[in-house]
């Protein structure tokens, strides 16, 4: 969905091209979504996708029930599945580390790409409301403020004040 930090929606991928078959699929055969996944990203050779596994029982619909799963992206081997509040704009990928928020409504996580064990927890990433990544650094809005973090030491670099007024703005970032 979105290449890099500045948001961009075109890889720069010389050696792959369009699709020509279908190379695997995995479940779940169905959801709430009718758009399937709500979000998907890619790094270091692995799919995240964060699907919601509710389903409908006639017009009711049961709670959001959303997961993370993770595969191989060449043969599809599901690496592993579990519980996310992560969505569309809170969920970055990098070689080897997914940021997430995970179930629940805490901070903002790393966790490693192949076993999805949680590397750190960003305490000052809660509340949220969209993060990109760049240059080995997380920017992010979370509790009225836009934040810089160091993604491997987890500080702050800078904070600013940032209050928004329309809610259905998409960020666009460039880090230098």
């Amino acid at each position: 969905y979105n290449y890099d930090a500045a948001c961009t929606r075109v890889s720069q991928d010389q050696l792959a091209g369009p699709p020509g078959r279908i190379v695997w699929i995995d479940g779940p055969n169905w959801t709430c979504t009718p758009s399937g996944p709500i979000t998907q990203v890619s790094a270091g050779g692995r799919l995240f996708s964060i699907i919601n596994e509710a389903y409908r029982f006639g017009s009711k619909v049961q709670s959001p029930r959303t997961h993370l799963y993770v595969h191989d992206a060449f043969n599809g081997v599901r690496l592993w599945k579990q519980p996310t509040a992560s969505g569309k704009l809170t969920t970055v990928a990098a070689k080897d580390r997914i940021y997430c928020v995970p179930a629940g409504d805490g901070p903002l996580c790393a966790l490693d790409a192949l076993t999805g064990r949680e590397l750190k927890r960003y305490e000052v990433l809660t509340a949220l409301q969209w993060v990109v990544f760049g240059d080995g650094r997380l920017v992010g809005s979370a509790q009225k403020n836009l934040l810089c973090v160091d993604a491997d030491s987890g500080s702050t670099l800078w904070t600013k004040p940032f209050v928004v007024e329309e809610a259905n703005i998409t960020p666009n970032a460039a880090l230098d």
